[in-house]
Protein backbone atom coordinates (compact mmCIF):
# COMPACT_ATOMS: atom_id res chain seq x y z
CA UNK A 1 0.00 0.00 0.00
CA UNK A 2 0.96 3.57 -1.52
CA UNK A 3 1.92 6.24 2.07
CA UNK A 4 0.84 9.68 1.61
CA UNK A 5 3.93 12.34 1.38
CA UNK A 6 3.62 14.84 3.97
CA UNK A 7 4.37 18.27 2.72
CA UNK A 8 5.13 21.71 3.59
CA UNK A 9 2.77 23.38 1.66
CA UNK A 10 2.11 27.80 1.31
CA UNK A 11 -1.07 28.40 3.13
CA UNK A 12 -1.62 31.56 0.63
CA UNK A 13 -1.59 29.12 -2.62
CA UNK A 14 -1.32 25.41 -1.60
CA UNK A 15 2.12 24.39 -3.41
CA UNK A 16 4.76 22.88 -2.64
CA UNK A 17 7.52 24.95 -0.34
CA UNK A 18 9.77 21.88 1.48
CA UNK A 19 8.60 18.76 3.63
CA UNK A 20 9.02 18.17 7.03
CA UNK A 21 12.35 15.62 6.45
CA UNK A 22 14.15 19.10 5.32
CA UNK A 23 14.15 20.21 8.89
CA UNK A 24 17.64 21.32 10.80
CA UNK A 25 18.86 22.42 13.80
CA UNK A 26 20.52 25.69 13.61
CA UNK A 27 22.08 27.28 16.91
CA UNK A 28 20.65 24.40 18.84
CA UNK A 29 16.82 24.77 17.96
CA UNK A 30 14.70 24.49 14.83
CA UNK A 31 12.27 27.03 15.72
CA UNK A 32 13.02 30.21 16.94
CA UNK A 33 10.98 33.09 17.43
CA UNK A 34 12.90 36.52 16.10
CA UNK A 35 11.44 40.31 15.30
CA UNK A 36 12.45 42.16 12.58
CA UNK A 37 13.64 46.05 12.86
CA UNK A 38 9.97 47.03 12.88
CA UNK A 39 8.87 44.74 16.03
CA UNK A 40 7.07 42.28 13.81
CA UNK A 41 7.45 39.03 15.37
CA UNK A 42 8.06 35.57 13.51
CA UNK A 43 7.94 32.41 14.33
CA UNK A 44 10.35 30.71 12.19
CA UNK A 45 11.59 27.22 11.39
CA UNK A 46 14.78 26.33 9.86
CA UNK A 47 15.30 23.95 6.74
CA UNK A 48 18.07 22.48 4.58
CA UNK A 49 16.06 23.07 1.47
CA UNK A 50 13.14 24.68 0.62
CA UNK A 51 12.88 24.02 -3.92
CA UNK A 52 9.40 25.73 -3.13
CA UNK A 53 10.54 29.31 -2.88
CA UNK A 54 12.71 31.72 -4.56
CA UNK A 55 14.79 34.39 -3.45
CA UNK A 56 14.23 38.21 -4.33
CA UNK A 57 16.37 41.26 -3.80
CA UNK A 58 19.91 41.75 -2.31
CA UNK A 59 21.57 40.30 0.00
CA UNK A 60 22.08 41.67 3.77
CA UNK A 61 23.85 41.46 6.79
CA UNK A 62 21.91 44.08 8.46
CA UNK A 63 19.65 42.98 11.62
CA UNK A 64 20.64 39.35 10.90
CA UNK A 65 19.44 36.65 13.18
CA UNK A 66 21.67 34.36 12.48
CA UNK A 67 25.59 35.82 13.35
CA UNK A 68 27.55 35.01 10.22
CA UNK A 69 25.00 34.65 7.68
CA UNK A 70 23.61 37.40 4.94
CA UNK A 71 19.80 36.98 4.53
CA UNK A 72 17.94 37.18 1.60
CA UNK A 73 13.98 37.39 1.01
CA UNK A 74 12.05 34.48 0.07
CA UNK A 75 9.14 33.80 -1.36
CA UNK A 76 6.42 31.33 -2.56
CA UNK A 77 7.91 30.44 -6.11
CA UNK A 78 4.48 29.90 -7.16
CA UNK A 79 2.11 32.89 -5.72
CA UNK A 80 4.79 35.44 -4.26
CA UNK A 81 4.02 35.42 -0.66
CA UNK A 82 6.42 36.16 1.21
CA UNK A 83 7.40 32.89 3.24
CA UNK A 84 10.82 33.54 4.85
CA UNK A 85 14.74 34.13 4.15
CA UNK A 86 17.71 32.12 2.96
CA UNK A 87 20.74 32.49 5.05
CA UNK A 88 24.42 32.19 3.86
CA UNK A 89 26.83 32.07 5.50
CA UNK A 90 29.71 35.01 4.87
CA UNK A 91 32.00 32.48 3.77
CA UNK A 92 32.16 28.78 3.34
CA UNK A 93 28.97 26.81 2.94
CA UNK A 94 25.97 26.12 4.75
CA UNK A 95 23.03 27.82 3.22
CA UNK A 96 19.59 27.04 5.10
CA UNK A 97 16.18 28.64 4.82
CA UNK A 98 14.19 30.06 7.70
CA UNK A 99 10.42 29.93 6.88
CA UNK A 100 7.82 31.43 8.70
CA UNK A 101 5.79 28.42 10.11
CA UNK A 102 2.45 29.94 10.07
CA UNK A 103 2.47 30.86 6.86
CA UNK A 104 3.14 27.30 5.77
CA UNK A 105 0.16 23.86 6.19
CA UNK A 106 1.48 20.42 6.89
CA UNK A 107 -0.38 18.45 3.79
CA UNK A 108 0.10 15.01 2.17
CA UNK A 109 1.05 15.29 -1.21
CA UNK A 110 1.07 13.14 -3.49
CA UNK A 111 1.69 9.39 -2.93
CA UNK A 112 5.15 7.71 -2.39
CA UNK A 113 6.45 4.05 -3.38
Amino acid sequence: MARRRVVLCCRACGAEVTTPAQAISVRDAHEHHVFNPAGVLFRIGCFAEAPGVRPVGPRSDQFTWFPGHTWTVTVCAACGRHLGWLFRPVSGSGAFHALILDRLVETGGEDEG
